[in-house]
């Protein structure tokens, strides 16, 4: 089992689709922030690719063709591929904050393994907001506290908008995930995807 890190996995995600350079990687991850929701600095992104070649889970290839300071084309080693398939197999732990990059990443990058690994992605993170918001409560503030001038009226509507607009959210996602896992479960019927699937098995280094 490979220790990855949330970069890491990132990463390994993303080059397993398209052997690409760091440029690359920095690129999507900026054009597609708003839909991830994540994107590390550029100075973060090349320290772990570097880590994870010293690892032996990346490997890179020079590109003489290709302008700029980095010509290097990563791509996955076999036991890049094993970490790759560790993190799909490991169990999925939701974040406490409902729309963080967390379950975003997880579900586009080891959900399009497999339906299988969709279906199990959403289940636990459905299962997590309905629990989550079945609990969810909060308190309005005391202007009195403050040694600022709050109009507590004020304060409590502004307070009461803002957790309405988190909570409107949060049940947005969940709706969300509910039509998922409904579409994933007929998708799985109708095509009898399995997990493990021996196409992707047969690349575990071993």
């Amino acid at each position: 089992m490979h220790s990855l890190n949330f970069l890491d996995t990132v990463l390994l995600g993303l080059l397993a689709r398209k052997p690409s350079a760091g440029y690359d990687i920095r690129r999507h991850l900026e054009e597609r922030g708003r839909t991830y929701g994540y994107t590390p600095q550029p100075s973060q992104i090349y320290r772990q690719l570097a880590k994870l070649v010293d690892r032996g889970l990346l490997e890179f290839t020079i590109d003489s063709g290709r302008s700029g300071p980095d010509a290097k084309v990563y791509s996955l080693t076999r036991p890049g591929v094993g970490a790759l398939l560790d993190w799909a197999d490991a169990p999925f732990v939701p974040s406490e904050r409902p729309l963080d990059a967390h379950f975003q990443l997880n579900f586009s990058l080891i959900g399009s393994l497999s339906p299988v690994i969709a279906l199990r992605l959403v289940e636990t993170e459905l299962s997590f907001r309905i629990e989550q918001q079945a609990a969810w409560r909060f308190d309005l503030p005391d202007a009195s506290t403050s040694p600022l001038p709050y109009d507590q009226q004020w304060l409590e509507e502004a307070t009461f908008l803002g957790h309405a607009r988190g909570n409107a959210m949060a049940s947005l996602h969940i709706s969300w995930l509910r039509t998922t896992a409904d579409q994933l479960r007929r998708h799985i019927e109708r095509t009898g995807a399995r997990w493990p699937d021996p196409r992707w098995t047969a690349l575990r280094d071993t």
